[in-house]
């Protein structure tokens, strides 16, 4: 009898993860079976590909150990789209199957599921209804479409009818969302107007919960509404027939370690694989994403706010000439003793944790730094200790200055820590509770917090980023902006998009209840054309501006960037390799790939990163094919010393 042999994508980086192995004639394989598979001294875990027909006899084989007895193998419909993941952001196939995977378990625990019983009837306005019209024309196709609307214009009631109109034929929706912080609010809104099995995957649930959830996908035909965070675009469906991406712009899409996949990208991607409607929701949208669906005629825009309410009033407090300080302005301390003074709530935004950014000696400049990277310690102020952001590395604020035994150690620059501290003597008696991830560190932490001040049981909310996207908050009509001016000239071609979304978004939680909102905004430049922008509302000049700009320096979307980052433990080393790498991308692109443009070496913004050093390379080209092509040839050509670590972001969205 025949000995068969077979490709598998193993849990391995060696040989880019795709291993032939010879299969036991008791053994019978079909494609996306999970298997044990030797591997020098050890067992891995792989999946099995295809049968290899004329592989060379005298080369010898190792065999396949036998299958794995998860419950379940890897489903045929994902294979597909991770092979396009790995191929487009550079990364092992195997490695990227068993990241996606729930860990197996023998008893896992059951999930609570959610049924929506649609209790609410769905009322669309004349705008709402034209755009969920225009998309349910092409249900059983391929489209990729933007709902570009301004915020509290409704966009969601979109979403629900388009689920709606998923469900009815039999098929299941997924709506994707930045971060777990949104899903309380949209499992209560799904719920009221939809009929149906609702499941909430995102990174709270542990590994019970996951396996359980991916069980129910690949073996009930149900159709289900999933509402989940960048992972869930990976999880097993028999007949999805929609994708939603709410709050499209936003950079928790992006992944950093691992693969560094941007979960919008890979839902465009499914989409166009499935052959199904994808949509994208923003009130901010990427430059990208509004110029790639306005030249597709697919963007349909929501310009009023529900029940005609106006956008919120700018108001701009010049920091110049504020002696004071205090973290907050007096005049903010006034708005914010109005609004409380009519019973409304306040929030104030910032986007730095702790009480400080960092702690000095007034004698010698002394500044603490963190023992494993390039970046201050952050002082928090009521645990008393100074901490890394980056790796967590902490320590009890020292007493006097190491250097000059000084006892007078200053805070310099203000966190959510501070601000709240200093409400709470401005205002004693009012409830002022911080809403970031060093306060936030669980998901009942957080639903108990949303609760509280949905009820109006706190009175002023503090927080980051967190505060900002999507939340719906009936009694806020006043929002204190803190801090923008650090973005705003932070080293990006990013930086005034950035901005932008960060100014129109946290402007949008105020005011979207009848009465107009006012949003004030603390900076050192209120000269700077943004502010006036978004103060007039003409949204349409930031993003023709923009893109003005970007093509004129041929930025994303006139062009694409991969980012290569070269690390290590030495320094000198991980010099000398990206300089080796650079070179060598040079002398490619000079032969082959003349549409490519190589910049750098140079070191990353924090250079330092829990003991490991970086130098990185940017590749830019607006031809696509050519850009991918250097990278594959490079990676085969140019062998780096031992200990030297290759990383390559796609479509980078931070430039370190």
């Amino acid at each position: 009898m025949t000995t068969s042999v077979g490709r598998f994508a193993v849990d391995t980086v060696f040989s880019d993860s795709i291993l032939t192995y010879k299969i036991p004639n008791t053994l019978t394989l079909t494609k996306g079976e999970l298997v044990e598979l030797p591997l020098g001294r050890r067992k891995v875990k792989g999946m099995f590909l295809d049968y290899e027909k004329d592989f060379p006899k005298d080369i010898k084989l190792k065999e396949v150990v036998g299958k794995l007895d998860w419950g379940f193998d890897f489903p045929v419909g994902n294979i597909d789209l991770l092979w396009w993941c790995a191929n487009y952001y550079h990364y092992p196939l195997g490695k990227l199957v068993f990241e996606t995977l729930p860990k197996p378990l023998k008893r896992p625990r059951a999930v609570a599921r959610i049924y929506g019983h649609g209790t609410k009837e769905l009322k669309l306005s004349p705008l709402q209804e034209e755009a969920a019209f225009e998309i349910r024309k092409n249900m059983e196709e391929f489209k990729q479409s933007l709902v570009y609307g301004v915020t509290g214009s409704g966009k969601s009631m979109i979403y629900l009818d388009l689920i709606k109109s998923t469900i009815k034929r039999n098929k299941s929706a997924l709506l994707i969302i930045p971060e777990i912080n949104l899903t309380p609010q949209l499992l209560d809104m799904v719920s009221d107007y939809t009929d149906g099995e609702i499941i909430s995957y995102h990174s709270n649930l542990n590994n019970s919960e996951k396996f359980q959830i991916w069980n129910s996908l690949i073996n009930d035909k149900d159709p289900k509404i999933i509402i989940g965070v960048r992972s869930s675009i990976f999880l097993p469906f028999n007949n999805l027939g929609l994708i939603i991406v709410d709050e499209s712009h936003d950079s928790s899409f992006k992944q950093e370690d691992r693969c560094t996949y941007n979960a919008k990208d890979v839902a465009i991607k499914r989409a166009h694989l499935l052959s199904i409607p994808v949509i994208l929701g923003s009130a901010t949208p990427t430059c990208e994403d509004l110029k790639r669906c306005t030249d597709q005629n697919n963007t349909y825009f929501l310009n009023q706010r529900f029940n005609d309410v106006q956008l919120p009033e700018i108001v701009l407090i010049d920091k110049k000439n504020d002696s004071s300080k205090n973290p907050l302005s007096d005049e903010s301390v006034l708005e914010i003793k109005e609004s409380l003074e009519h019973k409304e709530q306040v929030l104030v935004f910032i986007n730095k944790l702790g009480y400080s950014n960092f702690i000095y000696c007034n004698v010698c400049g002394h500044k603490f730094e963190c023992n494993n990277c390039t970046s201050n310690l952050t002082f928090f102020k009521r645990q008393n200790i100074l901490k890394c952001n980056i790796c967590n590395f902490s320590m009890a604020k020292p007493h006097e200055c190491p250097e000059c035994s000084n006892l007078n150690l200053l805070p310099k620059g203000h966190g959510t820590e501070r601000i709240q501290e200093f409400l709470e003597g401005q205002f004693p008696g009012k409830k002022i509770v911080r809403f970031d991830r060093s306060e936030i560190t669980n998901f009942e932490k957080l639903k108990e917090v949303l609760n509280e001040f949905h009820s109006g049981n706190i009175d002023i909310l503090v927080g980051t980023q967190m505060i900002s996207k999507g939340h719906n908050f009936k009694n806020v009509n006043k929002v204190i902006v803190l801090g923008i001016d650090n973005v705003l000239n932070f080293p990006d071609f990013r930086a005034k998009e950035k901005v932008f979304q960060q100014l129109v978004q946290v402007s949008g939680r105020a005011g979207r209840y009848k009465k107009r909102g006012r949003v004030v905004i603390e900076t050192f430049y209120p000269e700077n054309d943004l502010f006036n922008i978004i103060e007039n509302e003409e949204f349409p000049k930031f993003y023709q501006e923009e893109l003005d700009l970007r093509k004129m320096f041929q930025f994303p979307p006139y062009s694409k960037f991969i980012l290569i980052y070269l690390i290590g433990t030495n320094l000198n080393e991980v010099e000398s390799a990206a300089k080796d790498y650079a070179r060598a991308c040079h002398s490619l692109r000079e032969k082959h790939f003349n549409k490519v443009e190589v910049i750098g070496p140079r070191p990353t913004l924090v250079e330092k990163r829990v003991n490991k050093y970086s130098w990185c390379i940017l590749l830019k080209s607006n031809e696509v094919i050519e850009l991918h092509q250097l990278v594959n040839n490079i990676s085969k050509l140019l062998k780096l010393k031992s200990g030297i670590q290759v990383k390559l972001d796609v479509d980078p969205i931070n430039i370190h």
